[in-house]
């Protein structure tokens, strides 16, 4: 995975270097000023979003106090490579205009003028649960994601919050507990077993 990872990254990489002179495809044109955003809704219900820069500074974005904490500022560039990338595996020809009723994960590009989604549905097996069959079709939504989350991991947010201490002290209790049960039950596992003959 992580090798895929470092594939990907190094595949973006040496795409944005051709952005000037890049024959990718292009869908949307990212304008000066003009919010574009593209988030990733998961099945989890987290959502991740990337906004670009020249939409609204970035600090004033991080210090809103009511701000998304998955909302990232990314430079226009990238927001536009990504889009151009997304236009080269034909996502917009296979978009919608709302996200699908069954939609596990939603990736969703939402700018001043189109709104366009494309939606992961829950899985639907054949044969085994254990070796189900992957549906072809998905593939580049799953490229997509992949995409998404090079240049999603790849920005840096800083956003301000007033810490809730009662929370902290709650979250850091729940991982006291949670560490102290792993530790017990690593100890069994290397407990030494008693002579059996």
């Amino acid at each position: 995975m992580a090798h895929r990872c470092r594939i990907l990254t190094l595949l973006l990489l040496a795409l944005g270097t051709l952005v000037g002179c890049s024959s990718l495809p292009r869908q949307i044109t990212v304008q000066p000023g003009e919010r574009v955003r593209i988030a990733l809704q998961q099945a989890d219900g987290k959502v991740f979003t990337l906004q670009n820069e020249s939409s609204g500074s970035a600090e004033s974005v991080y210090r809103d106090a009511h701000a998304d904490l998955g909302l990232k500022v990314a430079k226009d560039d990238k927001i536009q490579l990504l889009l151009d990338l997304l236009a080269a595996k034909g996502m917009f020809e296979r978009a919608t205009s709302h996200p699908a009723p069954d939609a596990r994960d939603v990736l969703s590009v939402v700018t001043q003028h189109a709104q366009y989604h494309w939606s992961r549905r829950k899985p639907q097996f054949s044969g085994t649960r254990a070796n189900p069959t992957i549906d072809e079709g998905e593939l580049p939504f799953h490229e997509a994601r992949a995409y998404f989350f090079d240049v999603y991991v790849n920005t840096i947010a800083y956003h301000g919050r007033q810490l809730d201490k009662r929370a902290l002290q709650a979250e850091q209790a729940r991982a006291r507990q949670s560490n102290d049960s792993a530790r017990s039950r690593a100890e069994g596992l290397n407990a030494p077993k008693g002579n059996s003959k």
